[in-house]
């Protein structure tokens, strides 16, 4: 049922607030299909309270993908969707499809988080934990994913680290498994979006319909762990690892530059200059580096990397250091010939990148407001109003006092250098043998040495149609 115009609001109201959850709501009028889209955040203290703990969390997600995958398998296949995350102090759930179909889906998403723990076996918890040792080794091992644990290692106050999760994995146990599981939904608080066209009515009563089934009682006080941000000296500080895969000669730059607390103004100026100077590190850096710019907001604390890919046969990382410090000064020296016009045009393409489509129900804009608590729905409108009071000028000082030798300059340096290859003087094979080799000798053959036992096998006769019906097999299997 499509919601009448007049009771549309233009951003999201909650509905409905307990000591359980609350249900945020948004009619998307541009959208005249029967579908919808509805966010769900389940918040948990044990995740944080202990490195054990966000290892079993992981797993929990990593199972319950698995049991949906199966039961849900019907519904993904006349189009309904669904998206499990990590986050802070839990998991997020994003379900979208008919309308029709919704509440028996969300049903059988409540039913699936509940029932978790039955399904649990020694063979799948065994499955699952392999599973999650091989994302913590991939993690550690590409440098584009494990740049941004070091950086959060040193930016984030209490922070478990990939390496940490990979060797502390190996002691969980199958009892530590399904104690979690059980435990998990007995306290939650669950925020919730219902997003699309559908009715105030319908929404709450789906949503409160998934949170009856899953029966969870309210948190405690003070028990939800509040994230900090830590502020780095001013100045430069380095960070520099080897690559952890001694084969990989990939070597990676993340130069942060850290701003200040979050704020609107802050937040616009800083996207506006990053997506300038975007522009500009293409045409610098493109005949060499992979190199990318990015405003980055750690835990309420603003800032913007430049993060560059090179190989280390190639590059030191110190000397792309140089070249990204090469690349500022220049940038700075560039901002000072930028005339008003100019900044204009930026303007506009900028608000252009900014925009969004209203029409996608699986726009992730107001969420994202509601996950942080943030609840700035008319975040483009405020960056409009704040975009026409800030010029040259303004872009020039603040550029100045947040880059070398300015007042607030402020910037980490995370290195990891790759492998330099050397040219082997041989590759040697390491056999294996079995351990009961000794006590069979006469029964089984074991190859230790490929040509002494090649010498005692008989050689079939050659034909042509043989060498002709092994080539093919050989093509055959190559590809």
């Amino acid at each position: 049922m499509q919601v009448p115009n007049e009771q549309i609001e233009k951003y999201p109201i909650k509905l409905h607030s307990n000591s359980v959850s609350e249900i945020w709501y948004h009619s998307n009028p541009k959208f005249c299909l029967p579908k919808c889209c509805i966010y769900f955040y389940f918040i948990s203290p044990l995740k944080y309270q202990s490195l054990k703990n966000e290892i079993l969390m992981h797993m929990y997600c990593r199972l319950l993908k698995q049991l949906l995958t199966e039961k849900l398998y019907p519904a993904e296949l006349i189009g309904f969707k669904y998206v499990i995350r990590f986050l802070l102090n839990g998991f997020t759930l994003k379900i979208s499809g008919l309308n029709e179909t919704l509440p028996l889906v969300a049903a059988t998403l409540a039913q699936g988080m509940v029932q978790c723990s039955s399904f649990i076996t020694k063979d799948i918890f065994e499955n699952i934990k392999i599973q999650q040792i091989q994302t913590y080794y991939d993690s550690v091992s590409k440098p584009e994913i494990f740049i941004i644990d070091m950086i959060l290692s040193i930016l984030k106050h209490i922070h478990h680290s990939q390496i940490d999760m990979f060797t502390a994995v190996q002691d969980i146990t199958l009892k530590d498994f399904q104690d979690f599981v059980k435990s998990f939904t007995e306290r939650l608080y669950i925020q919730c979006l219902v997003q699309g066209n559908i009715t105030p009515s319908a929404a709450i009563k789906i949503v409160q319909q998934f949170i009856k089934t899953i029966n969870c009682s309210s948190l405690h006080s003070n028990t939800i762990q509040q994230f900090r941000g830590t502020q780095i000296p001013l100045g430069i500080s380095y960070y520099k690892i080897k690559n952890i895969n001694k084969l990989d000669t990939t070597s990676m730059i993340k130069n942060y530059y850290q701003a200040g607390v979050t704020a609107i103004d802050l937040a616009t100026l800083i996207r506006l200059i990053s997506y300038i100077m975007d522009d500009k590190l293409y045409k610098i850096f493109a005949d060499k580096f992979d190199a990318t710019v990015n405003v980055v907001n750690y835990y309420g604390i603003l800032g913007y990397s430049i993060t560059v890919c090179t190989q280390a046969h190639k590059y030191k990382t110190e000397y792309v250091d140089k070249k990204i410090d090469e690349f500022l000064r220049w940038f700075k020296n560039d901002l000072e010939k930028l005339t008003e016009e100019e900044l204009d045009v930026y303007k506009e393409m900028f608000l252009k990148s900014r925009s969004h489509d209203d029409v996608n129900i699986e726009n992730e804009r107001n969420w994202y407001q509601i996950l942080y608590q943030t609840y700035v729905f008319n975040l483009h409108e405020q960056e409009i109003l704040v975009l026409k009071d800030i010029n040259v000028k303004k872009l020039r000082e603040w550029f100045a006092d947040h880059t070398s030798n300015g007042s607030n300059f402020r910037k980490l340096s995370l290195h990891i250098v790759g492998t330099i290859p050397k040219k082997a003087k041989y590759v040697d094979l390491e056999y294996i043998n079995d351990d009961h080799q000794q006590y069979k000798p006469t029964k089984y053959h074991y190859i230790t040495k490929v040509e002494n036992y090649k010498k005692k096998l008989f050689i079939f006769p050659t034909k042509c149609s043989t060498i002709l019906s092994e080539h093919r097999i050989s093509n055959t299997l190559t590809i």
